[in-house]
């Protein structure tokens, strides 16, 4: 009898501690969701200056659209290898073909270069290079293209550049096939 009272308890325990996990997820669920939308609208718009976004391959690829809804470009994900992990980057990309910006995870959002040295290409001086530039300038001096690497860290800076490379080659086929409006350079 003692055995069957434990079990019960036990088990109408569980039964409210369910309850009221399940009632927190569905009240916190909805204000996570937002956030995340709010973080990446947030980091798209560090990349291409938009009224608004539309997503084409979930987390990869959005449109960027003006206030009439005119494609201004697209921005999409990269990822390179560097010396201690991948290198994952947002790119924006005109309607022209050319790099409108370019922003690089940093050490808080999983960049796992060498503090010091490879964290350096999520500063703006090494991000700033590729604004204006076209997919043939997408190498570093070195492999004979426009991007100055870091020095002391020409793997990150390399890795970085070819993510970005390949990524450009991948998706500008997602641009629009008549120029609608250009995103000015800054």
């Amino acid at each position: 009898m003692k055995s069957v009272k434990m079990i019960l308890s036990l088990t109408i325990i569980c039964a409210v501690a369910g309850v009221v996990l399940a009632k927190t997820y569905s009240v916190t669920n909805p204000k996570i969701e937002d956030d995340k939308k709010a973080k990446i609208i947030e980091n798209l718009s560090k990349v291409i200056d938009a009224d608004h976004f539309e997503s084409s391959i979930p987390d990869t690829l959005w449109y960027a659209l003006d206030k009439d809804n005119d494609t201004l470009g697209i921005v999409f994900k990269s990822s390179g290898s560097g010396f201690g992990g991948p290198i994952e980057a947002l790119v924006g990309l005109g309607n022209n073909g050319k790099i409108v910006g370019v922003k690089i995870a940093t050490p808080g959002e999983g960049l796992q270069e060498t503090p010091g040295l490879g964290v350096k290409v999520s500063e703006p001086k090494f991000m700033d290079q590729f604004k204006g530039k076209v997919l043939e300038d997408l190498k570093i001096t070195r492999d004979g293209g426009e991007i100055d690497a870091i020095t002391a860290a020409t793997i990150s800076s390399r890795g970085a550049t070819n993510g970005i490379y390949d990524a450009v080659k991948k998706y500008e086929k997602y641009l629009p096939k008549k120029e609608v409006k250009d995103v000015p350079e800054e």
